[in-house]
């Protein structure tokens, strides 16, 4: 019986510095193998490199094969400029002028100390196609491969070495060492010759250069046959790598399987990239479109377009597949700028972009308008699943013409485009819907059929700016668009959810019939400003909108996951966004709403429906504390991160996870493929992005941005997955001060789940497996494996096991259905491990009242009673001192929450109240003498009065009731000096005290306002 020690090293980073690369033939396509050298790898003197057997080659990147051992090569392009000796400045160059390239390569060598000489390399998994390299003079190297696995045989004695390519699960690049029966761990000695030496860092190896380092990490080993781990660790000599492994039977054999999700940069380090929308297409490719100013190394060979045009920006369209390979990436564009927004993929696999643009020179194809209309005109087009132009087309008027985010199609193979525009012609069509622009800024919503043929076309907007950025087609081809909207006119029917704007800028939604006929509209906002930003319907085909709002009225429902809005301000006063999101039915009628947002600015982006009604919404947050547990990144790590996150069909928050480094990081739009979430955006952060292997790991400056494209696996966020034996489960940090919350599921037929945490002796241990979907059963293993609990009731009851530790060690906890054919792909399970024997208690917080600090000056809070409980009172994010009673008096407008601790020293904090403050305004100095509202008290029809405005401006009137609620609103229009005009409330509000807030020049002011009729 063979004996196997496997080793996984993940490369992560770069590596030592060096002058010469061995290989920089880098304008090839991408490959995700190792690429055989047959003469075509030379030296910088273009001698030939025999001793170079195979060539793993990425963005950035190469891992370079041997026969003495291997070579890790990072790459940096940098564009050289030329200084004038006049100025002392850069020159420009013309813009026929090629940049050169400055290239700077790092390198780092491994050698094998006392390896055999006449090793037997064989290479596994050959590659169906094949490069040629043509190299000048008269030589060529054809039909060269790629292989999957390259293995060194009897490296030293009864060992082999083994590397892997990432191959479709998207497994990263790494390598093993298999130690066979009579093979010794002790013979594996590897010399590093690094810039800085090699350094031990306890779990891992970090072998640093000038800019960046390579880590060696997830050091793992078990046996097989025994279903247990072997101890293993790193030793480091100098620059001499070895392992050393503990006990394990010699007749066992030893195994790892690593699996990881991926993520990688794209674009090149001095220019800005960034990426603006994604979509999976029926075979799971990834197509993209954004913007970009890299003028080298982006498009690949043989593109549509593979040379930049822009100023200072060009499009571009990209096709990844699903593990994360580029298949092709084409600009598009002319002499200016020219942006990417959108993308939508029909059945056929056909590819449709559109975008803004100021060039004036692209080259219509088969064009409903092939000539550039001026100042900024839409572009929108059709390529076919290889990128090759089947038609294109400007599309605007005389003035500015816009698009961000609205592309999608019917059933019956129809194209709809909606956007934004200044332009009076070009735009609508004769009796659609609104043939002729209202005012200054109109949306548009135009249909086209799948030729390019323009079927009709309309205007869509009332007295003021309106911005469409979202269209969604439903079952029965109705069409469904979102945007923003300051205009008090023109957007909502009569029968809508919400009939009046709310404030200065409402969220809008309005649904046409195919022919273009609407059928309902409705605003939705509250008293500060939303912003809609996607659209979308489920099966059933209810409405759901993304976005973000600064209003604490109108957004949310009293079932919502989140009811209030998160008090933050700005410097000057304004009020910062939540994300947000809502659900209607077909007929306009909201089923839901709520926010999403801490005590920083957050903004919901983008959002699709799964089969099962749950929502994922994505966007960018700046708030922390919002991640949920055991999700990919729980905290937030820089000003701005990327998030994801998950409702289940009734609105409760599923997960949130936070995606970012140090730096600047913004999600822009997410796509779904049955488990799978796709997110792209644009990011600065140098770290936190890109997965070891990704097609371009390293970012090594964060003064520019780059695209980012990411994969995630819902699967309740199963990061432990693959742990089907106890020999691959994860050791879990279990903290001894805090509940350890693990979600899996059971996904197939005979699955069964293992989670590994270490403890000391005495410690008692509480075990639960909850919100189970089945019947599933918990058994918890010694560190000897002996089963010492178990937990196995009927049907789906909770599952509990108490243990006291007897001994320290690693014990393992197995999550199974009880029958073994029963399992659910969907639904997830939750296991809970609490130390120290206690459950967390609960915390609640009843409001003695109202919340409202008008109504009696103060507001009474009070926490659940328990034995022995103490507590804790914040507000927002910061403690009170001295609230640590049951009860606490709020006097003052916020967020509060209460943390309760028993006497095991188990803590958990309630959810959060907001006090707010309805009758008080800004600040006290915003309470204007000079503004006068008249008859007061009176039976609601009053008069305002204002003597002092600028001319030709606008104002905004509200009126809120003494729980906060608006419940009037109009727009001022300030065309003299003096303002004087009447408003009619007495068939609105009932009698009692109102507050009328009138803004006028970005200052808010309050009168007390009673009604008595």
């Amino acid at each position: 019986m063979m004996r196997v020690f496997c080793i996984l090293l993940i490369f992560k980073g770069s590596f030592a510095q060096s002058e010469n690369a061995i290989w920089q033939q880098k304008n090839f396509a991408h490959s995700s193998g190792f690429i055989q050298n047959k003469g075509q790898v030379k030296d910088q003197n273009g001698k030939a490199r025999p001793d170079v057997l195979y060539i793993f080659s990425e963005e950035n990147f190469n891992l370079v094969l041997k026969s003495d051992g291997f070579s890790y090569e990072l790459f940096r392009y940098d564009e050289e400029q030329s200084i004038s000796e006049a100025t002392g400045l850069p020159t420009v160059s013309n813009d026929y002028d090629m940049p050169e390239i400055k290239v700077t390569v790092q390198r780092s060598d491994a050698f094998y100390i006392g390896g055999s000489s006449t090793v037997e390399v064989v290479a596994e998994g050959e590659s169906m196609d094949y490069f040629n390299f043509y190299q000048g003079r008269g030589e060529s190297t054809i039909q060269v491969y790629s292989y999957q696995k390259i293995t060194y045989r009897n490296i030293y004695p009864n060992i082999d070495l083994v590397f892997l390519a990432p191959d479709k699960e998207n497994k990263a690049l790494r390598y093993e060492y298999i130690v066979h029966k009579g093979g010794d761990v002790d013979n594996i000695k590897v010399r590093y010759d690094a810039l800085d030496g090699i350094k031990d860092e306890g779990n891992s190896v970090k072998l640093p250069g000038r800019f960046g380092f390579v880590r060696e990490e997830n050091l793992f080993s078990y046996q097989q046959d025994r279903n247990h781990s072997v101890s293993s660790e790193f030793v480091v000599n100098g620059n001499i790598l070895s392992f050393k492994v503990g006990s394990y039977d010699p007749q066992a054999t030893l195994v790892i399987d690593p699996d990881i999700v991926w993520g990688t940069y794209y674009g090149t380090n001095s220019a800005e990239d960034k990426s603006k929308a994604v979509v999976v297409d029926p075979e799971g490719n990834l197509v993209l479109t954004g913007q970009t100013a890299s003028k080298i190394k982006f498009a690949t060979t043989g593109a549509y377009q593979t040379t930049f045009q822009g100023d200072p920006y060009d499009a571009f369209i990209m096709k990844w597949g699903p593990s994360g390979n580029r298949i092709w990436v084409t600009y598009y564009g002319g002499n200016d700028q020219d942006l990417g927004f959108s993308i939508h993929i029909d059945a056929n696999l056909n590819i449709y972009c559109a975008g803004d643009t100021r060039s004036d020179d692209i080259v219509m194809v088969n064009a409903h308008q092939p000539a550039f209309s001026g100042n900024v005109d839409v572009f929108f087009l059709k390529m076919n699943k290889n990128g090759s132009l089947i038609w294109s087309t400007y599309y605007g008027g005389s003035d500015e013409d816009h698009t961000n985010g609205g592309l999608t199609g019917d059933l019956n193979g129809n194209i709809y485009l909606c956007g934004w525009t200044f332009s009076t012609t070009n735009i609508a069509t004769n009796q659609s819907y609104q043939p002729v622009k209202a005012n200054t800024m109109d949306a548009f919503l135009a249909k086209f059929d799948g030729s390019g043929d323009r079927i009709w076309a309309t205007y869509y907007g009332g007295e003021d700016e309106d911005r469409a950025h979202s269209i969604v087609v439903d079952k029965d081809n109705k069409v469904i668009m979102s945007g923003t909207t300051p205009s008090l006119n023109g957007i909502a029917t009569s029968n809508a959810h919400q009939p009046v704007c709310g404030g200065q800028l409402d969220i809008f939604v309005v649904k046409f019939s195919s022919q273009g006929a609407r059928l309902w509209g409705t605003y939705y906002g509250g008293s500060s400003d939303e912003h809609g930003r996607e659209a979308n319907i489920d099966p059933e085909g209810n409405i759901y909108i993304s976005g973000y709002s600064a209003s604490e009225n109108n957004i949310a429902t009293s079932d919502a996951y989140q009811p209030s809005w998160s008090p933050a301000y700005f410097g000057s006063g304004n009020p910062k966004p939540d994300a947000m999101y809502a659900k209607f039915d077909q007929g306009g009628i909201r089923l839901y709403g709520t926010y999403l947002g801490g005590n920083d600015e957050d903004y919901g982006r983008s959002l699709k429906i799964q089969e099962d009604g749950s929502v994922i919404l994505a966007g960018s947050a700046k708030s922390p504390g919002l991640g949920t547990n055991g999700v990919f990144q729980e905290s937030h790590s820089g000003d701005e991160d990327v998030f994801i996150s998950k409702f289940k069909p009734n609105g409760m928050l599923d997960w949130f996870t936070y995606y970012g480094g140090l730096g600047d990081d913004e999600g822009q739009e997410i796509d779904i493929d049955e488990d799978k979430i796709y997110i792209t955006g644009d990011v600065r952060s140098q770290t936190g992005i890109a997965t070891p292997g990704a097609f371009k790991a390293i970012l090594t400056v964060d003064s520019v941005r780059d695209c980012m494209i990411a994969k995630f696996i819902d699967r309740c966020f199963d990061r432990y997955e693959p742990n089907n034996t106890p020999i691959n489960a994860t050791l879990i940090n279990v903290p001894s001060n805090k509940a350890t919350i693990i979600k899996g599921e059971i996904d197939e037929a005979g699955d069964t789940d293992y989670y590994t945490f270490s403890t000391t002796a005495g410690i008692i241990i509480n075990i639960q497996l909850t919100n189970l979907p089945l019947n599933y059963d918990i058994y918890l293993y010694a560190p000897n494996g002996q089963l010492i609990g178990q937990s196995v009731n009927l049907n789906q009851q909770n599952e509990q096991i108490i243990y006291s530790s007897s001994e320290t060690g690693n014990y393992t906890i197995q999550v199974k259905s009880k029958n073994s054919s029963a399992f659910s792909d969907v639904a997830c399970y939750e296991l809970t491990i609490y130390p120290t024997s206690c459950s967390p208690p609960p915390a609640t917080i009843t409001v003695m009242g109202s919340l409202d600090l008008c109504v009696s000056g103060q507001v009474q809070l009070q926490a659940n009673s328990g034995n022995n409980f103490t507590y804790q009172w914040t507000k927002g994010a910061t403690i009170i001192n001295g609230a640590t009673k049951k009860n606490y008096v709020a006097t003052t407008p916020g967020s509060y929450k209460v943390t309760v601790t028993n006497s095991n020293g188990c803590s958990k904090t309630s959810a959060a109240v907001t006090v707010t403050e309805s009758c008080k305004t800004i600040a006290e100095e915003e309470i204007d003498p000079t503004i006068n509202i008249y008859p007061n008290p009176g039976n609601g029809d009053f008069f305002v009065n204002i003597p002092s405005v600028q001319p030709e401006t606008q104002g905004l009137l509200r009126v809120k009731n003494i729980l906060g609620q608006t419940v009037f609103t109009a727009k001022l229009f300030f065309n003299t000096e003096i303002f004087h005009e009447n408003f009619e409330l007495s068939n609105v509000c009932q009698d009692g005290i109102y507050i009328v807030l009138i803004t006028v020049d970005g200052k808010t002011f309050s009168r007390l306002l009673t009604i008595a009729k």
